[in-house]
């Protein structure tokens, strides 16, 4: 399965360089460059890739920065390549690394002010909502607000559930538990 796995993406990666070379001012250039590149980032996370680390990661990071600065890029490459910036970005992102879950939050808003009507905003609004539920930090709080306020009715009763969870274990937290009860040996426990 792995070793379908690096020959599908290989082709893929494959095309769009080809695709590149024969015509590297066709309009279309930018979402082969797309292609490549998450062709690129599924090799890299497969068992025994050849290209791996922090050096594979910044150089896919710089490849998105070009397409988004590019002037002449479509605005719908330009937002795939923000999510896949993003995305990137985000990966290992767990509840000790604080800096991250704030950037994340941070870029995944911008994103939505910008792309809001993408095709890949759905995609982003639910995984911003998975780490606000996954995470607590003031960051998560303020998304998970921001989603029970929204206009979609799932998220936002998935949000006050969770906000009112989250409320709930800070009382047993901070509040003393009361406790009075006859035990089995007929002591009185208090």
């Amino acid at each position: 399965l792995i070793s379908m796995a690096k020959v599908w993406f290989g082709n893929q990666r494959a095309a769009a360089q080809a695709f590149l070379k024969a015509y590297p001012e066709d309009p279309r250039r930018y979402s082969a460059k797309l292609l490549a590149l998450q062709s690129e980032l599924q090799l890299s996370q497969l068992p025994g890739a050849s290209v791996e680390g922090e050096g594979a990661r910044e150089g896919l990071l710089k490849q998105i920065d070009l397409i988004l600065n590019a002037s002449d890029a479509p605005a719908d490459a330009k937002g795939e390549a923000a999510f896949l910036r993003i995305m990137i970005a985000a990966e290992g992102i767990n509840e000790k690394k604080s800096e991250m879950i704030a950037a994340f939050f941070k870029d995944s808003a911008d994103f939505l002010a910008k792309y809001g009507d993408h095709r890949l905003a759905p995609e982003m609004r639910q995984t911003r909502f998975q780490l606000a539920a996954e995470v607590e930090s003031p960051e998560s709080e303020a998304a998970l607000k921001e989603f029970a306020a929204g206009t979609d009715p799932r998220l936002a009763e998935a949000a006050k559930q969770m906000l009112a969870k989250r409320e709930k274990m800070k009382d047993l937290k901070s509040k003393p538990l009361d406790l009075k009860f006859t035990a089995v040996d007929g002591h009185e426990v208090d």
